[in-house]
């Protein structure tokens, strides 16, 4: 009887070592899954933060564009009154010039016609 106790705890121990060594293997193997997962996510977050710096500087240069853009058009429309004028006056004058200035032909044929340019 002594000696199937014996049997049987030995038994027991070298099962219990034998459940210990995998348990020990799958958890060194947890851990290198999670140092691997732990690194993905550094580098995801490094990745991240560059395209959002980028896209920041992009809405800035562009917040930018904008605002030299819309200090021309501001200071273009108080003087639209006095540009918009000459402008006319430059236009009429330029096709009635090109009328003018064109040969007058006699016959009716639309190539003999005059068009402004």
């Amino acid at each position: 009887m002594k000696k199937s106790f014996e049997e049987r705890l030995q038994n027991q121990e070298a099962d219990f070592a034998w459940k210990y060594s995998s348990k020990e293997e799958e958890l060194e193997k947890i851990r290198v899954e999670k140092r691997k997962a732990d690194e993905l996510v550094r580098t995801m977050e490094g990745s991240y933060q560059n395209k959002m710096t980028r896209v920041q500087d992009d809405m800035d240069q562009l917040e930018g564009f904008t605002k030299q853009e819309m200090a021309k058009v501001k200071h273009l429309v108080p003087n639209w009154k006095k540009i918009m004028p000459i402008c006319v006056v430059n236009a009429v004058l330029n096709i009635s010039f090109r009328f003018l200035s064109a040969p007058k032909h006699t016959s009716g044929s639309p190539e003999n016609t005059i068009r402004p340019h």
